[in-house]
């Protein structure tokens, strides 16, 4: 936050757009949402697009994106949790039934 407050602090004193700024950064620390915001801002202030709508649009599109990565994620946790809980139990049958292996082999 605070390199962002200080890239636009210092674009509003040397007289470059925020927009510019702000996708250079982008392009710097290499955040592709920033350059993308950078962008989109200098767009749609040149072309007269809707603002609202498309920001809106590119969240949603950032969210879905981000809720499928945690999903895929948290699947492969699943999986590795499933692993040790079979891991685990195979280990207490083995535990449980060593007693009752040794006693009858020692007959």
């Amino acid at each position: 936050m605070a390199l962002l407050r200080d890239t636009l602090w210092r674009a509003n004193l040397s007289g470059v757009d925020q927009w510019d700024a702000l996708t250079e950064l982008g392009e710097r620390i290499g955040v592709a949402e920033l350059r993308d915001l950078g962008t989109l801002v200098r767009l749609v202030g040149r072309d007269g697009a809707r603002v609202r709508q498309t920001l809106t649009a590119r969240a949603a599109t950032m969210r879905r994106r981000e809720l499928a990565e945690a999903e895929g994620l948290a699947g492969q946790k699943d999986q590795s949790m499933r692993l040790a809980q079979v891991l685990i139990g195979f280990g207490f049958i083995v535990f449980i039934s060593y007693p009752a292996i040794v006693a009858v082999l020692a007959f």
